[in-house]
């Protein structure tokens, strides 16, 4: 029998080392810098914070709290996910030989399911990153995975092991109440043909419930979600679905434009549909319908429940939530459609597999080498615009900084630069009068997030090289002298002379001078020194929090 564990073994190693692989290469970015903002703080604090930024659910952050105890370096902070990306994949295995009552087949179902699983490129970028989308993914796997076991056997432990795993997904994320929504439509939909099972479905679906409904309870009446941090999200298109199931196949560090991705999503596609019979009205119904089912409404009761929400109804604080990382939990429904039709399609012409591997592996593979290797497809740069900055700097040298970079230059920033919090523009003449007198050049970044329904860069990218001066650079442009401007993934750097600017000055009352004037708005902060101190960061942190920062997404 040792055998059989080989190609899952072999499977499982490739996985691991696709997702360590290069895993400290990008910077962290504004969410990741967050993690470890919340890994530093007290249980009684994390809380706090979760219901004030009411984006977030404690599960995640609590558990990154005693991992981060090793390390919180970019390649330790970042492996709690990887941890979590590996362990999906033998799950995956399992789930897979529970799609099919001939357990030949389930075998090949759960390896192949497995294997595409280990590639998606997908998958491996949020195992690669340290938030709680793996950890999602793989709680509402593992959910699944019990109910089909159910479906083959009923026992009280696994009924135990679906409340608790589903209660894991419901307090990994807020969108992670979707997957119990899923199992509600099957359900409901095959209560005359199995009402037993309805019941005590029902009453395990009740305690996970009541344990996430305390918890949104707590948070709505403490600050209501009308006031969450997520009004930065578009509204939706009527064709979302339909880019998110190509991203799910063929990652997010595509371009979307170029049909050859589309190669993959299509072999997807299909394989998918040879279950579609199983949906239709049977005499008798089989555990394949059982299967097949649970897997199409865990797919897309969720996509169109989200997509309907996320339509511009021009409804009074209307809040659009669709993104593709918030919905990461139904990427294994997906691939194990995929699979499943794949193998099945396999045993009447053998031709098919090799033909659905090579659609499938040749776009993945260009998207792993984006993933790994082109910069224009990774995550905001903020290491190496330090870097930067600390190669070229001089005596008398500032750097400008709005609130929502505080942290980030808090973590990465080794250059020994004072630092300038920049009020807002109508107070910018007085601030900046304060600047010139004790500093002869100052560094300004501007950063452009990747918001994107689907994480594709290509936005973001032009937007880095081509949008026009914000109110800021808009201000310093007008009054200094730009000497250089670089660019980074998703940042913008633009070096000031400010030359005689004292001198050229009005000041309020219509008088040339230097004036000593200030509103105290901006603060002077010293750098961290290039090893990063936990407690130090942590001030950082908090002055970031009263200077009205951003929150994480």
């Amino acid at each position: 029998m040792a055998h059989s564990y080989v190609l899952p073994g072999l499977i499982v190693l490739m996985g691991f080392a696709l997702r360590v692989y290069r895993l400290e290469q990008q910077s962290l970015w504004w969410d990741e810098i967050y993690t470890v903002a919340r890994s530093i703080m007290s249980a009684p604090e994390l809380i706090e914070n979760l219901f004030e930024s009411r984006v977030h659910l404690p599960l995640y952050f609590l558990l990154i709290q005693a991992w981060a105890e090793i390390g919180r370096s970019e390649f330790v902070i970042r492996y709690f996910s990887v941890l979590f990306g590996v362990l999906t994949l033998p799950l995956m295995v399992q789930t897979g030989r529970l799609l099919d009552g001939r357990f030949a087949n389930g075998r090949r179902v759960g390896l192949l399911a497995a294997f595409l699983l280990a590639i998606s490129p997908f998958h491996i970028w949020y195992s690669q990153e340290a938030r709680m989308y793996t950890f999602l993914a793989f709680n509402a796997l593992a959910a699944n995975y019990f109910l089909l076991r159910l479906f083959h056997r009923e026992r009280r432990r696994y009924w135990a092991g679906y409340a608790l795993t589903l209660t894991f997904t419901l307090y990994s994320h807020y969108l992670g109440a979707l997957l119990l929504i899923a199992h509600y439509v099957f359900f409901s939909l095959h209560y005359r043909h199995d009402t037993a099972r309805f019941k005590r479905w029902f009453g395990s679906a009740f305690v996970a419930g009541a344990a996430f409904t305390a918890w949104f309870l707590a948070v709505y009446f403490v600050s209501s979600f009308t006031q969450a941090s997520i009004s930065w999200i578009e509204p939706a298109r009527w064709y979302e679905p339909a880019l998110t199931l190509l991203a799910f196949a063929a990652g997010r560090t595509i371009d979307p434009a170029r049909l050859f991705y589309y190669l993959t999503f299509l072999a997807y596609l299909l394989a998918a549909l040879v279950s579609l019979p199983y949906l239709r009205r049977a005499p008798f119904v089989t555990y394949n319908h059982w299967a097949a089912r649970l897997l199409w409404a865990w797919l897309v009761a969720p996509l169109i429940l989200i997509t309907l929400v996320s339509l511009d109804w021009s409804i009074p604080d209307q809040r659009f939530v669709y993104m593709d990382r918030y919905i990461i939990s139904l990427l294994p429904a997906f691939v194990l459609l995929a699979a499943w039709g794949a193998v099945t399609m396999a045993r009447r012409r053998r031709w098919l597999l090799p033909v659905f591997g090579a659609l499938v592996l040749l776009p993945t593979l260009v998207s792993l080498r984006n993933l790994y290797f082109d910069p224009d497809y990774g995550r905001e740069d903020w290491r190496g615009a330090v870097a930067h900055i600390t190669a070229n700097r001089q005596p008398g040298d500032a750097l400008l900084l709005t609130t929502g970079q505080i942290l980030p230059l808090a973590y990465y920033e080794d250059a020994q630069l004072p630092q300038v919090v920049l009020p807002d523009v109508a107070e910018m003449a007085g601030e900046m009068t304060a600047v010139a007198q004790q500093y002869k050049r100052v560094w300004f970044i501007r950063s452009f997030d990747n918001a994107e329904t689907h994480g594709f860069p290509q936005t973001r990218n032009v937007a880095v090289v081509a949008a026009p001066p914000d109110k800021y650079e808009a201000w310093l442009a007008a009054q200094f002298t730009p000497v250089g401007q670089w660019t980074f993934t998703g940042i913008r750097l633009t070096l000031y002379d400010l030359g005689d600017f004292l001198g050229g000055l009005v000041d309020e009352k219509g008088q040339n001078g230097r004036s000593h004037h200030t509103s105290g708005a901006y603060s002077l902060c010293v750098g961290l020194g290039g090893v990063f101190q936990p407690h130090l960061f942590f001030q950082r942190y908090r002055s970031a929090l009263s200077a009205g920062a951003g929150v994480d997404r």
